[in-house]
């Protein structure tokens, strides 16, 4: 799958009339974005040479067991692996991509708990949301594809690459699942 059959169900819930198209839309918008960057995570630690079709499962496994681990944790997690850095891969935005993408994700914390954020958050102002995150997930779509060979929309992140070439350089922080496991507990620590 990618970036735009990804996001066509969002293009259908904010066509339709329903009273709850922006938050609905917004939060299906979210869930994909999280997703989107979990999996690129995921696809660059399946890539560790010593990493195999075995580990698949314990590798999920000890994902689903660090229940604290985020959006922001996932970026931390590429930052610490890859060579190149989110911010180097997105470009020359950045910053100003990601600070509207982190007051969306504040606004989700509270939307998704049934708490007010105290804003009167319009639809309109959640469609604005929805457009940055839209934007966020499209330019990291070209992005990790260019860079990493996997744009995050596809279904299966943990497959190997057929560009070794571009994970050759990368000095792996863990060896085998165990090692993997405590990296993520770091991983929490540090974002």
């Amino acid at each position: 799958m990618k970036y735009e059959t990804e996001f066509k169900v969002i293009d259908l819930i904010l066509a339709s009339d329903y009273e709850t198209r922006g938050v609905d839309a917004f939060s299906l918008c979210i869930i994909k974005m999280e997703r989107q960057i979990r999996r690129v995570f995921t696809h660059i630690v399946y890539q560790c040479p010593n990493l195999s079709t075995n580990e698949i499962v314990p590798l999920i496994d000890a994902l689903a067991n660090n229940k604290n681990i985020y959006f922001r944790h996932f970026i931390e997690g590429i930052n610490s692996i890859h060579p190149k850095s989110v911010e180097e891969m997105f470009g020359d935005n950045y910053q100003e991509e990601k600070s509207k993408i982190d007051s969306a994700l504040e606004k989700r914390n509270k939307l998704f708990h049934g708490q007010l954020t105290g804003e009167n958050i319009s639809r309109q102002d959640l469609i604005e949301f929805i457009s940055h995150i839209r934007c966020w997930c499209s330019t990291c779509a070209s992005y990790f594809q260019k860079n990493i060979g996997y744009d995050g929309f596809a279904r299966k992140s943990y497959q190997k690459s057929c560009e070794t070439e571009i994970f050759k350089d990368i000095k792996w922080p863990f060896k085998n699942v165990k090692e993997y496991s405590e990296f993520l507990v770091e991983l929490q620590k540090k974002a």
